[in-house]
């Protein structure tokens, strides 16, 4: 499991180096000027030409990437043309309540994608499979923004039970900081547990039809040990890449 991943995460870097060119000369290629629309009304040529050179735009598009790369590299991402703070700080000072959300929305969708793969890939072909996938196929349909619609209309303007918008910080209040995050957790959530439900019962089909489940089967091995042990160990590697 760790050399796989490990091969996984070096799978990475040559990814990341690609999406940071193909993302540079997308906002390179970008009809307008930068300088005049940060200057507005006070842009004139000689205005334009000096944010040019303060910003390293007059020089050529490789330069500029591999200025941006080697500051960024070194934790510098440049300013924010709007608040003009530092980028790396507007990350960091959101970065606590991205990764909470994160978590939270990714433990809704493993608490209902892997028991249900479970579930279907051991009665595979079944009433349940099926009404399971039917189910998911149909969530993958719904974009996240009209759950999210529904969810809010519901929760919060009809039930007013849970707040539509705000955050708590964890630190000041761990239950107001828990229903702050149930509305947009649940949509994320809800959006991903359909595609670990899939991959997971696909891999389990597979892992149950080898050799060795039917050995322990033949040991005496008791149902559930089987499953959880023997078969969902080497089914869930694909949900490290999901």
């Amino acid at each position: 499991m760790p050399g796989f991943i490990g091969r996984r995460l070096a799978y990475l870097v040559p990814v990341l180096i690609a999406v940071t060119v193909l993302t540079f000369l997308i906002a390179a290629l970008l009809p307008g000027d930068l300088a005049i629309a940060m200057l507005a009304d006070e842009a004139t040529p000689e205005k334009v030409a000096a944010l040019h050179r303060e910003m390293g735009l007059d020089q050529p598009l490789v330069f500029q990437y591999l200025h941006w790369l080697g500051g960024a590299l070194a934790g510098d991402l440049g300013r924010s043309v709007r608040t003009g703070e530092p980028v790396l700080s507007a990350i960091l000072q959101r970065l606590p309540v991205t990764l909470e959300l994160m978590l939270l929305a990714q433990l809704i969708a493993l608490a209902l994608g892997v028991p249900l793969g479970i579930l279907c890939a051991v009665r595979a072909g079944g009433a349940f499979d099926r009404l399971v996938t039917a189910s998911a196929f149909g969530k993958l349909a719904v974009p996240a923004y009209m759950l999210a619609i529904v969810l809010i209309y519901v929760f919060s303007v009809r039930l007013k039970l849970l707040p539509a918008t705000g955050y708590v910080p964890l630190n000041e209040d761990i239950a107001g900081n828990l229903r702050s995050f149930v509305l947009p957790a649940v949509t994320l959530g809800f959006g991903e547990w359909p595609v670990l439900m899939r991959v997971l019962r696909s891999d389990m089909i597979a892992t149950l039809q080898e050799d060795y489940i039917a050995m322990a089967t033949a040991k005496g091995l008791k149902p559930w040990r089987i499953l959880l042990v023997h078969a969902l160990k080497p089914s869930s590697l694909t949900l490290v890449t999901v």
